[in-house]
């Protein structure tokens, strides 16, 4: 038996969300209540629950956006819950991949030359800007590049459709703190 993974009414004005990212691939097995897809907002990032225990199957991808309550995947029940062996061998490697594509993100972040500073109508965080020359940022993003007098302009985005995400401008802030160019 197959159990749908939807995506649950995340707020009162929100109608859609993007998959920022999937926490577990396609064909792994997942555990009830496991942490398997990362969401993004406007507003919020959230990781979403598997709603049971199977071997997961994808059908929308990562920077996809999706209506609320439409169907993302599915858990296949029927499906046998491997060796525990196996089970920690993947979550070994799982957590590895994880480590090294944090890391690659950081130094992507760091060496990547920021494109030419354009002049700015209003500041990005102006309540009344237009938002046509604003970069697509998470509210956590604007707000720690706020706190750190980072210009967002100047950051490389590693979410969905290139938006910035707070990884990005912590990676940011640590560049600047080793004296190297944001």
């Amino acid at each position: 038996m197959a159990t749908d993974i939807t995506i649950p009414q995340l707020g009162e004005s929100i109608n859609e969300a993007v998959i920022a990212s999937w926490l577990k691939g396609d064909g792994d097995y997942v555990e009830r209540d496991e942490e398997i897809v990362e969401l993004e907002t406007d507003k919020v990032t959230m990781p979403l629950p598997s709603p049971a225990a199977g071997v997961i199957r994808h059908t929308a991808g990562e920077g996809d956006t999706v209506e609320i309550g439409s169907v993302i995947g599915s858990i296949d029940e029927s499906a046998k819950k491997p060796k525990a062996d196996a089970a920690g061998a993947n979550a070994s490697s799982k957590k590895a991949k994880g480590a090294e594509d944090k890391a690659d993100a950081e130094t992507a972040t760091a060496t990547t030359e920021p494109p030419p500073a354009e002049p700015k109508a209003a500041p990005a965080t102006s309540p009344g800007a237009s938002g046509a020359d604003e970069p697509r940022t998470t509210p956590l993003a604007r707000k720690l590049a706020e706190e750190n007098h980072l210009d967002l302009a100047g950051i490389t985005g590693t979410g969905p459709g290139g938006r910035i995400r707070e990884h990005d401008v912590l990676a940011a802030v640590g560049a600047k703190s080793n004296g190297a160019p944001t």
